[in-house]
């Protein structure tokens, strides 16, 4: 999905609408070891991926270049509840899908 269409989807959600965003996270591409493990460059481009996650939540909002979601909310209409935050740079986003609600 290309980054003007995932844009176009974020300024369409209202605060808690349901969404699934796929995204690609940031990590270290050592395991914890004791020691410096030295290798060729040449192994270690054959050994690279990237960290593909999909996650499930409800928007909360969009600040600069940031999504922010939740993962748990109560049923008060006049001011939920909510808990397990959440934030992907809209960078990493490869898609978002709108669920229904």
């Amino acid at each position: 999905m290309k980054k003007q269409e995932i844009t176009k989807i974020i300024k369409k959600l209202k605060a808690c609408d349901p969404i699934i965003v796929n995204w690609v996270d940031a990590g270290d591409d050592e395991p914890p070891v004791t020691g410096l493990v030295w290798k060729s460059m040449k192994d270690s481009i054959s050994s690279l991926k990237e960290i593909e996650v999909r996650s499930i939540g409800f928007f909360h909002c969009m600040k600069a270049k940031t999504l922010f979601l939740f993962n748990n909310t109560d049923t008060d209409p006049e001011d939920p509840q909510i808990a397990n935050q959440a934030q992907i740079p809209l960078g990493c986003i490869k898609s978002i899908e709108i669920l229904i609600r």
